[in-house]
């Protein structure tokens, strides 16, 4: 292999643990363009994924049942019917959206919640293109992609009460919040940026 590519500096950094072999960072393209931010925002959190082990759900539905603020879950999975008898009624569930509802549903959550570990992780660029704001486990791509204390709030253990405290952490983040800043964010991660890299990348002698 002449040269490595890593799609966050987290893989980069398992590149270089086990081939120690140095890798160039390019970030995967998200379609910024096609999401657009809404002057309606609903007040539930958002949760988008496979509802399955690695992806966490489990985490969002068990702080937010603690926690009694609206959740809407959208996505299926073989955890789906355990979360649901679970939940409290303040944690509303669909299991598919189509396309252009689904950008509706990202641009007017109060923030998207990612509760996994991510290589790099599209939902929070996509959210942050819809000119949102994003509650994340701090581990992961999305160190790359998310600028905490900017466009959202990291916290730093897979456990309810962690992400207890970072949603009480944004809603105090929430008045200095500006969705301009996350749009400008996630633009950075648009296709002609990874087609340039991309191609930058295969020109090296």
């Amino acid at each position: 292999v002449d040269r490595f590519a890593a799609n966050s500096r987290f893989i980069q950094q398992r590149i270089r643990k086990v081939w120690r072999r140095d890798a160039e960072v390019i970030h995967p393209p998200v379609e910024t363009g096609i999401f657009t931010p809404s002057l309606e925002i609903d007040s539930h959190y958002l949760w988008v994924g496979q509802m399955v082990p690695y992806k966490r759900p489990d985490l969002a539905v068990d702080a937010f049942n603690a926690n009694g603020l609206p959740l809407l879950m959208v996505g299926t999975g073989g955890m789906a019917k355990s979360l649901r008898a679970r939940a409290r009624p303040n944690i509303t569930f669909i299991e598919r959206l189509d396309f252009n509802a689904l950008r509706r549903a990202y641009a007017r959550a109060r923030a998207l919640v990612m509760t996994a570990e991510e290589d790099f992780g599209i939902t929070p660029v996509e959210a942050m293109a819809s000119g949102r704001p994003v509650v994340a486990y701090g581990r992961g791509g999305v160190l790359d992609s998310v600028v905490p204390d900017r466009t959202g709030i990291f916290f730093e253990r897979q456990d309810p009460d962690s992400l207890i405290e970072a949603v009480e952490r944004m809603e105090r983040f929430m008045p200095h919040f500006d969705p301009r800043d996350a749009i400008e964010q996630a633009n950075l991660f648009a296709p002609e940026t990874f087609d340039r890299k991309i191609t930058e990348l295969a020109r090296l002698d």
